[in-house]
């Protein structure tokens, strides 16, 4: 196929290279994405309404289903059910409009997964990137009922991550330098990294933990589980004790951040979910995972000191809030 001329794509490309390959609806939703429509009407039927946006920037592999997944995960971390999304690709100049289409039919496929729906966007031809940046905003529907802005976490309360740290990272890290890796990872390690590409969504984990007592969630991203409990514990007011044997680290993790000298705590892990909750919810908590068979990993513990500590064979080292994430100094 042709390259794109710079600027927004032209009503034939839309299209065909981007209404062709939406697919998926909502009930809720009242608009579809066309020529002339630039916003998106819904009706919440009287809910709580939650959005967030990313970009994907650190990845260039799969980036259609790795954009709709991170972003679904910090609605779904927010107690809400995920139910709708916007999309925006920024192209350098020389994108064919193969890859537009590539991208929009990973987007679809895997919105028409989570039952969610793209309701507008913007596709445009740009000399300011020198690669695809796709960018999502997401929302989703909080039954009113259910809601309860006052977080009441307290000193002594568990402190929970699901799945294996540096998830998303290694992932990204396996499929963007795979032939310098080559000589590195074994076959066991690449059938982790095949596993880890279907285990990028925290959607079931978040129903598990608000179901069972979960008070606070949040979707590990930049910055990897150290960022996550840090930036958790910020907006709470009370610090932490993370003990780092009790916090799962797959070989596959392990090989590829001693190879490139990266801290797997602090790789990012989208499809890993924070969580805190009172230890009355303990076993409560434990059985709803481990019946689902999710991977959970009781952590550390919530203080009233402030400082995030990390235990590590006896010896405490306080962690410092999250820089830029170990990913960007591989990728």
């Amino acid at each position: 196929m042709s390259k794109l001329n710079e600027g927004k794509l032209t009503i034939e490309q839309l299209k065909r290279l981007v209404f062709k390959n939406i697919s998926s609806f909502r009930k809720e939703v009242l608009t579809h994405p066309y020529i002339g429509q630039d916003c998106g009407l819904f009706d919440p039927a009287n809910n709580i309404i939650s959005i967030s946006s990313d970009p994907i920037t650190g990845a260039t592999e799969n980036i259609g289903r790795l954009s709709v997944e991170i972003n679904l995960n910090d609605i779904a971390a927010s107690g809400a059910e995920p139910f709708a999304i916007t999309v925006t690709l920024l192209c350098p100049i020389g994108t064919k409009e193969e890859e537009i289409k590539k991208i929009m039919k990973e987007i679809d496929e895997t919105a028409k997964e989570k039952n969610v729906q793209v309701i507008g966007g913007h596709t445009e031809v740009t000399s300011s990137v020198n690669r695809i940046i796709v960018s999502i905003t997401a929302l989703g529907i909080i039954n009113r009922e259910t809601y309860d802005e006052n977080i009441e976490i307290q000193e002594g309360f568990d402190i929970y991550i699901t799945k294996d740290a540096g998830l998303e990272g290694t992932y990204i890290i396996g499929t963007e330098k795979e032939n310098e890796l080559k000589d590195i990872l074994d076959e066991e390690d690449m059938n982790k990294l095949k596993k880890y590409s279907t285990l990028l969504s925290v959607i079931e984990d978040a129903k598990l933990a608000k179901n069972s007592g979960a008070l606070l969630m949040h979707d590990i991203t930049e910055g990897g589980i150290l960022g996550a409990v840090w930036e958790s514990c910020e907006l709470v007011g009370f610090g932490a004790k993370i003990y780092k044997e009790k916090i799962s680290i797959s070989n596959t993790t392990k090989k590829i951040s001693n190879h490139f000298n990266i801290n797997p705590l602090k790789l990012i892990s989208s499809g890993s979910l924070l969580f805190f909750a009172s230890k009355e919810n303990r076993k409560e908590i434990e059985l709803a995972f481990q019946d689902k068979e999710i991977e959970l990993s009781r952590i550390g513990v919530i203080t009233k000191e402030k400082e995030i500590v990390l235990i590590d064979k006896g010896k405490e080292i306080i962690v410092e809030k999250p820089q830029s994430d170990e990913l960007y100094k591989v990728i």
